[in-house]
């Protein structure tokens, strides 16, 4: 996308430069409800997957989004088996044109797309690459973080579209974070923050094994589209534990703790079912992330029916 002259100016008194590509045809509390998952160093010093999210995956957020959602889901969605498409604006920002400054090739963007695309086949999910915009600007690319004010003036400056169009911004992040991403129901608030923000190295073939296959943004695009984790976030373990009422969605196993690598493992061991540590919603490592449960394909759906006006 190449963004008029006229939109540039607050992006130049920042940036450097400005270079349009050719078009495709978790932490403390923010009060966006922004959901951030990241990476910590193991005892060995591989990367894993950390617990660091934010209050709206918290129990009482879950309630409140599930309890919304009821009170406006639509008794009859007539489409509820059809294939949907979803325009994605894809936004690559950089430091300098290398890799090591963010500046990532067509080839991993479109293999990123393609990753989305399998994941999400069998909630008949199409997403659709309509646009790549790279921008030089170094603030932007190693300062922004969930629902900083970086953030919030490079999503004004940015984004493209309304409810219905998933904004992809890949940065630079700090070792913690891998990316995070808006709720369905946030967008009526704040429009403008409305997308998901990724770590540049987590895209497929990317510097940050073993979260370099691209389930990063799958894991992200499951919270845009309305899913939690399906774990309980720690700050609920003692409350709730396994008794509770999970991530909402009935043919998820209870799980108490996110799983480590691609563990095997049971931690609520009095309740049927192993962790979940296939699901994308789990925090296993990119090889062992496989699927939705139709519980959930049927909660994204409904989701994207009420809050992102698709006819799903």
């Amino acid at each position: 996308m190449l963004v008029p002259a006229t939109s540039l100016l607050s992006i130049l008194s920042i940036a450097s430069s400005v270079v349009a590509a050719p078009s495709f045809s978790f932490s403390k509390w923010h009060p966006t409800g922004l959901t951030p998952s990241g990476p910590s160093e193991g005892d060995n010093g591989a990367v894993k997957r950390s617990v660091v999210c934010a209050v709206s995956n918290s129990m009482e957020k879950r309630r409140s989004r599930v309890k919304k959602l009821k009170t406006m889901r639509k008794p009859e969605r007539n489409n509820k088996n059809s294939e949907v498409t979803i325009p994605v604006q894809f936004f690559v920002i950089a430091s300098n044109e290398t890799l090591e400054g963010g500046w990532v090739p067509d080839s991993q963007i479109m293999d990123q797309i393609d990753v989305l695309n399998e994941d999400f086949a069998n909630a008949m999910i199409k997403w659709d690459l309509v646009n790549t915009t790279r921008i030089i600007n170094e603030e932007w690319f190693e300062g922004v973080s969930a629902d900083n004010d970086v953030d919030k003036a490079m999503k004004t400056e940015l984004r493209v579209g309304k409810q219905d169009t998933l904004n992809i911004y890949t940065v630079e992040l700090t070792r913690r974070f891998f990316g995070y991403a808006t709720f369905p129901d946030d967008y009526d608030e704040d429009p403008k923050a409305d997308g998901v923000v990724l770590n540049y190295r987590t895209l497929p073939k990317g510097s940050l094994a073993p979260f370099n296959e691209g389930r990063t943004l799958t894991h992200e695009v499951g919270h845009w589209v309305g899913l939690f984790h399906t774990f309980v976030e720690e700050d609920d373990r003692d409350e709730d534990g396994c008794n509770g009422d999970g991530d909402f969605v009935d043919d998820t196993p209870p799980q108490l703790e996110p799983t480590d690598g691609c563990t095997v493992q049971d931690t609520c061991i009095d309740q049927a079912g192993e962790d979940n540590r296939a699901n994308f919603m789990d925090y296993s490592d990119d090889s062992c992330m496989q699927l939705f449960t139709p519980g959930q394909v049927e909660r994204m759906r409904e989701e994207l029916a009420v809050y992102r006006d698709i006819d799903a």
